[in-house]
Order: structure tokens, then sequence, then C-alpha cells
């Protein structure tokens, strides 16, 4: 997968890099076959909206070509919101791919049952 990273008045410190990159791998194990054609948009920063105190954003955007996840957080640490962000993603994946293999249950079973028709 490729992934891109953006920020907006923070520095992007090795540490950060790496943690980034760590949550991004986490989300890609769960793609399955998807994840080679997947594209990943990494943004994060100050929130220029609050009033006071630091308060930071984490914007996760993954394209797989067929699906597209996103979630935007709002947290006091960038590392926070880049959880909550990941969190929020991570379901959206396995909503997805919970409903194709629901589908591909359901469709088990019709076949299924107009087989045993034929038997008789």
């Amino acid at each position: 997968m490729k992934f891109e990273i953006i920020t907006r008045e923070i520095e992007l410190e090795k540490d950060l890099k790496e943690y980034i990159e760590k949550k991004i791998s986490s989300i890609e194990r769960k793609l399955g076959d998807e994840k080679q054609d997947a594209e990943a948009e990494v943004r994060v920063g100050k929130d220029g909206s609050a009033q006071k105190g630091n308060v930071y954003f984490a914007d996760i955007k993954i394209d797989t070509g067929k699906n597209v996840f996103e979630a935007k957080e709002i947290a006091e640490s960038v590392k926070a919101a880049l959880d909550l962000a990941k969190d929020e993603v991570d379901k959206q994946v396995r909503r997805e791919r919970s409903k194709f293999r629901d589908i591909v249950r359901n469709s088990s079973r019709k076949l299924k049952r107009i087989l045993r028709g034929f038997k008789k």
C-alpha cells in the first residue's frame, strides 16, 4: 500500500512517522486482497478552529479502488487523534468485510437449497 503523510503546523518527527506507519500497517492487514491497489493519505496537525490550548486533528483516508474509508478525529494530542481515527477506519473496514462475507454465505445457502431440489 502506498501512503502519504501531510502535516499542518507541526513538525513530522521520526517517532511520529513510525507511529503513523504502525497504525496504517495494522489497517493494511485487514484489507486482504484490496491492499495491493490501496492508497492511504494521513493528515495530522493543529486544529485551527480551537480557541485556546493545543488541539490536534488526524484525518485518515484509504482508497482501495472499490471502497473509500475515511475518518477525521480531534483530540488533545496527535497520537490520541490518530488512535481514534484508526479505530473508526478499522470499524468501517470490518463492516465492509462482514457485508461481503454475508453476501457470499447467503448466496451459498440459496444455491444449496436449489441443488437439494434437484435430488428428488
